[in-house]
């Protein structure tokens, strides 16, 4: 599953220019610079997609791109 939404992520067309890091590995908020309304984008996205429920008041520890593949997984096993 958590292969999955890093394929999703990847086929987004997240400008990544770090790759010499593993794609889970990369840190949304430095790496990519993203902003909290990319990532409620991009997990509202997924969220669609997996047809999970998110709530925000649970997204402050997500930090890497992984971070965001085990949260959507967590979501749609529970």
């Amino acid at each position: 599953m958590i292969d999955e939404i890093i394929e999703i992520i990847k086929e987004a067309e997240i400008d990544v220019l770090c790759t010499q890091k593993d794609y889970k590995e990369i840190n949304i908020w430095e790496d990519l610079h993203m902003d909290s309304i990319d990532l409620l984008t991009v997990l509202s996205d997924l969220g669609r997609h997996f047809e999970v429920e998110l709530d925000t008041l649970e997204l402050g520890s997500i930090k890497t791109i992984g971070d965001i593949a085990e949260y959507i997984a967590q979501k749609k096993s529970a």
